[in-house]
């Protein structure tokens, strides 16, 4: 007990390290400054990331999409080349009942 009384009989009333009201104001401000850029700093990070977030889902979606339609070219173009079949049929049967009626031509 004599030894805990000792040690505080040795010290003085105010302390010797204690630090101005202007030091004090000066560090709340700065670390004011630095609280504001933390939160400014998040926030762009957050900002960017929901950005890229979305710009993954966009690419992703525009992917799919491009691969849906060109699987779906194969079937128009086979639908196309089949009505180009059957227009070739058809203009193959116009011909020869051109040429047979050509064939019948009266020159009287």
């Amino acid at each position: 007990m004599t030894d805990l009384l000792n040690k505080y009989k040795d010290c003085s009333p105010s302390p010797k390290g204690q630090m101005t009201i202007d030091h004090f104001e000066r560090l709340r401000l700065m670390a004011d400054k630095e609280r504001e850029r933390r939160i400014t700093k998040d926030t762009i990070c957050g900002f960017l990331a929901a950005v890229c977030i979305v710009l993954g889902i966009l690419a992703t979606a525009f992917t799919f999409y491009n691969i849906y339609e060109y699987n779906q070219s194969f079937d128009r173009c086979e639908a196309l080349l089949e009505q180009i079949h059957a227009n070739t049929a058809i203009l193959d049967q116009e011909i020869n009942e051109l040429r047979s009626s050509m064939g019948e031509v009266d020159y009287e």
